[in-house]
């Protein structure tokens, strides 16, 4: 859950002269965060000096998690059923609804770790080999102030393909969903939103997904196609700035062979990006 904040499309409708300017703003911003990444911030940081270790995962495998992911979201929704009776979503409540999401993924993450375990595949192997320290930090922090041009760059590009084909760009089920949330309930909202949930899906896509296609298409295409999945796996009308930030996380995680600095990058980014909501949703306090 990469948290991206867009604005809905005015009433006014833009001229495809607008739509064109914007999108070549949008393209300057990204190149700008390109040339910041891989011309200045990526070289310095690649520390590995031997290959990742095998994840002995083989396609098979996959159907496997397959079936832990759907046993897993049976169990939640059982459990919610159990708990709450036949309600819709919306009656839940945001804290439920995040709780019962960490709990789907957190089954995933531990299905994935068990079998890993089984198969003979070690920490080393997802990039946990190594605490947390505070070059991690500083290299996640510098790579969300890197990446700010090309965040806006993709929203103005993204946003532009959308308008181009008619399409009604709308804030994420999620953003509205975390906007939502009570005064008195923020502060979980954040801890949930802003780091359990980083935590748990950098795990799944970046520590084994991208491990696994690294190995077996390339660090290039592998970081690609991880990051076109998770991008993916949220809405269409964020799929252009959630796709930068994944590229990003994608690309420390491979040239510092750590997850954390990649964790870092998706903390940081649902956490200001969650204040924001709180923001325009009324007073930040709880």
């Amino acid at each position: 859950m990469i948290l991206a904040v867009l604005q809905e499309e005015p009433e006014v409708v833009m001229s495809f002269g607008d739509v064109l300017v914007s999108m070549l703003l949008g393209l300057v911003g990204i190149g700008v965060s390109l040339y910041l990444m891989r011309g200045r911030l990526l070289p310095a940081w690649t520390m590995r000096n031997e290959p990742d270790p095998d994840l002995p995962w083989n396609p098979m495998h996959l159907v496997l998690l397959f079936l832990v992911a759907l046993l897993s979201n049976s169990a939640v929704n059982l459990i919610l059923y159990l708990i709450y009776g036949d309600v819709g979503a919306e009656e839940l409540g945001t804290v439920s609804i995040l709780v019962s999401s960490i709990f789907d993924t957190g089954l995933v993450a531990v299905g994935v770790w068990t079998l890993g375990q089984t198969l003979g595949a070690g920490s080393e192997a997802y990039g946990l080999h190594k605490a947390p320290s505070r070059r991690h930090f500083f290299i996640g922090l510098a790579t969300c102030v890197a990446c700010v041009p090309a965040l806006f760059g993709a929203s103005l590009v993204w946003s532009g393909l959308l308008h181009l084909i008619g399409e009604q760009v709308e804030p994420q089920d999620v953003s509205k969903l975390v906007q939502a949330a009570a005064l008195h309930e923020r502060w979980a909202v954040l801890l949930l939103a802003g780091v359990i949930v980083p935590i748990l899906e950098e795990f799944l896509f970046r520590g084994f997904l991208q491990t696994w296609l690294v190995k077996a298409q390339g660090a290039a295409l592998g970081i690609l196609l991880t990051s076109f999945f998770f991008a993916l796996f949220h809405e269409t009308s964020s799929f252009g700035p959630i796709l930068v930030i994944a590229l990003a996380a994608g690309c420390i995680r491979h040239a510092t062979g750590s997850l954390w600095p990649a964790v870092v990058v998706h903390i940081i980014n649902n956490s200001i990006v969650t204040c924001w909501l709180f923001y325009g949703a009324g007073s930040l306090g709880s």
